[in-house]
């Protein structure tokens, strides 16, 4: 219930009620309350180490919810490597799993993301996060027109049983794009919009589907500032800061070089 909550962002309501005297897991949900609620990045880091010792402490294979979130404050921080040594001992769990199969993404490690899906498919082939990570793994290869109206529809059907949510629909919305559907996409970005004003991957993939309709540039200039302003250490705000200092430096040295001359 109250990972829930953290799902939902009532961050306040787990560090109110939660009594972590009642074991390693309720104590690894508040902290992962704190760390997302938290915007100081050494107070992060400090709750993300309180995290992992916590983790590391663990050798029952039942009790891995901790291990599960402390795996998750890593990847949050783009410690992908730390990520999978952390929950490398647990991944009998298919939200371990699944949380393996993202950082195996994030590190361009295509062939080991898909033996991992492979013992998730050899477990549960119809669970949920089964299904998501095929998705996922589809979408990152690049797969042909077929493959990629699989993955589209693996989140389709994911929505009409659970309910949309922004992860949905930005991952329907993914498969379009890569399907050049840019069109059908923006209508399936405006409805993510509509649920979470704010939500990275939704202001992000609208600045791409903007580009690609041909849309005037003060359209996904607001995507990118209202990126920037609710998340500015999302790591596509980190990433395009870098290449712009590294354009600016690439100018200066050029401008100089051309007045030597």
């Amino acid at each position: 219930m109250y990972r829930a909550f953290l799902a939902q962002k009532k961050y306040n309501v787990v560090l109110n009620e939660v009594d972590e005297s009642r074991g390693k897991e309720f104590l690894a949900v508040k902290l992962m309350a704190s760390f997302l609620s938290c915007s100081d990045v050494s107070t992060r880091t400090s709750k993300a180490e309180e995290a992992e010792k916590l983790a590391s402490s663990t050798c029952q294979s039942d009790e891995y919810v901790h291990v599960l979130l402390a795996g998750q404050m890593a990847f949050i921080e783009e410690r992908y490597t730390d990520c999978l040594r952390i929950t490398n001992s647990f991944t009998s769990f298919l939200e371990v799993s699944a949380l393996t199969i993202q950082a195996l993404l994030r590190l361009d490690r295509l062939d080991l993301a898909k033996k991992e899906y492979k013992k998730m498919s050899e477990k549960d082939e119809d669970a949920s996060l089964t299904q998501l990570s095929q998705a996922w793994i589809i979408l990152t290869q690049g797969s042909g027109g077929d493959k990629l109206d699989e993955a589209y529809y693996i989140f389709h059907d994911l929505a009409a049983k659970y309910g949309s949510t922004p992860l949905l629909l930005n991952g329907q919305a993914a498969a379009l794009i890569a399907r050049g559907k840019f069109d059908e996409a923006e209508g399936v970005l405006q409805e993510a919009l509509e649920k979470d004003s704010n939500n990275p991957d939704t202001l992000i993939n609208l600045m791409s589907v903007s580009h690609f309709l041909g849309k005037s540039s003060e359209i996904p200039r607001r995507f990118l500032n209202q990126l920037k302003d609710s998340h500015p250490r999302h790591p596509f705000v980190n990433d395009l800061s870098s290449k712009e200092s590294e354009l600016d430096y690439l100018i200066k040295s050029f401008s100089t070089t051309s007045s030597v001359s």
